[in-house]
């Protein structure tokens, strides 16, 4: 029952951050329009709405609020909005160039413009190369989403290990010291051995050697994830850093924040339909563009006029004739086809070794998900009950020295074995999203 409500406290904490960040995220789009003491007022709020009691955000809260505020993201969703409007810009004729020329003789003034055009149907054509560019553009939105998710959950799960690493390696320590003078003690009475007293002294200098090594990793992992928190969240304060430590899985609303597609696998997509364009339109592409061009021309005297007037009119279409076709244009078609479908090829070969390592991720989260519950609720309390059976034990002279450190050993694995699987867990999940599943 304990579990259930525990549970439920955690829902019920998402779907309110997850409405936190929608009212962040509309009211951000009326800012401009606003005032200063409006804006003070509403930015004012949201600190207190998003940050309570000015606790630290969780790396749910971090990933979704990157997500939905990033200069990448929103540059990213121009460049889509853009590309959207290529489809009709295309038909537009291309930038005109002006004309002017005069002699010596100062006889004869033209003034002219002209321009080019491409050939009939080839905009036309082109409008499947513009509806696959604005889709690539918006398939990129996701790519770029989930590459920042990956940078901050790797900034956040290095602190965050580390600090437990330290915080149980700490704990570590100071049972081998207790041990240390437990059998320091038993030394002086005769109940246990020299070799035993010494061998816990020689561990305990190595445990505080490795836990000052730890702690210096610690401290610059976490001196990194502060960096990116204070550049992000610079009213948020950063006491509470990792209040929650390393969570058991991102929430629901994140993954669909990502979508279900990696990058890796929607950047082969991409580049797998556009070999496919390029391979659709290699006949297109050789056909030349129509050049024209419309002058008037001032003559000083009728004498220079080739017709007699003053003021006359000029006006010039040109094409490129493919004479040498089978020589030059031919050529070209050829090596475009040749090089999409080699790019085809790639493409395809790097969607499946994308797809395949979506799949073991899956099973990798599968394994980690059942080897942790394993873990909490049954190795963990098992290891914990032979480390203080096994000191009594010993106490009473029933089991040796090497036991005892074998049964603190085990213990000590285990834990970290702990951290180590919730980190892999959150890393296989940001490879497999919504094909994550726990059977």
């Amino acid at each position: 029952m304990r579990q259930k409500n525990k549970l439920n406290k955690n829902n019920l904490s998402l779907i309110l951050s997850w409405i936190k960040h929608k009212i962040k995220f509309n009211l951000n789009r009326f800012q401009n329009s606003l005032n200063g003491p409006t804006i003070f007022c509403i930015n004012f709020l949201l600190f207190f709405t998003l940050c309570p009691n000015g606790q630290a955000s969780t790396l749910d809260q971090v990933i979704q609020s990157e997500l939905l505020h990033s200069n990448i993201i929103r540059a990213q969703e121009n460049q889509a909005r853009l590309a959207e409007g290529d489809r009709w810009r295309h038909f537009l004729m291309k930038e005109p160039n002006l004309q002017f020329s005069s002699s010596d003789s100062h006889n004869e003034v033209s003034y002219g413009v002209g321009g080019s055009f491409a050939f009939p149907g080839k905009t036309f054509a082109y409008m499947g190369w513009d509806r696959f560019k604005a889709q690539a553009e918006k398939n990129e939105i996701l790519a770029k989403k989930m590459d920042l998710a990956k940078i901050i959950t790797a900034y956040y799960l290095d602190c965050a290990s580390q600090t437990l690493l330290v915080d149980l390696q700490k704990n570590a320590v100071s049972d081998l010291e207790t041990l240390h003078k437990s059998l320091t003690v038993m030394y002086v009475s005769g109940h246990a051995s020299q070799a035993e007293r010494i061998s816990t002294e020689l561990q305990v200098r190595q445990s505080q050697a490795e836990l000052r090594s730890t702690e210096d990793r610690a401290q610059a992992f976490c001196k990194q994830w502060e960096r990116f928190h204070q550049e992000n969240f610079p009213a948020d304060p950063f006491e509470n850093k990792l209040k929650d430590g390393i969570p058991e899985d991102l929430s629901e609303e994140t993954i669909a924040l990502l979508g279900n597609k990696t990058a890796d696998e929607s950047r082969a997509q991409t580049q797998y339909e556009q070999a496919q364009m390029t391979d659709q339109l290699r006949w297109w592409t050789i056909a030349p563009d129509i050049n024209w061009s419309f002058s008037r021309n001032h003559y000083m005297s009728l004498a220079g006029s080739p017709t007699g007037e003053l003021w006359t009119s000029s006006f010039s279409v040109s094409v490129t004739l493919p004479i040498f076709f089978p020589f030059q244009e031919a050529v070209d078609v050829r090596r475009i086809h040749a090089q999409a479908t080699m790019d085809q090829h790639s493409a395809e070969i790097q969607k499946r070794m994308a797809q395949h390592d979506k799949r073991e991720a899956s099973l990798e989260f599968q394994r980690n998900k059942l080897r942790l519950k394993e873990l909490h609720d049954k190795d963990l309390n098992l290891a914990e009950a032979l480390a203080v059976s096994t000191f009594s034990a010993y106490k009473i002279g029933k089991l040796g020295f090497a036991e005892l450190m074998m049964a603190r050993k085990t213990l000590t694995e285990l834990k970290t074995q702990e951290i180590q699987l919730k980190v892999a867990t959150i890393q296989a999940r940001l490879r497999c999203l919504t094909q994550c599943q726990v059977e």
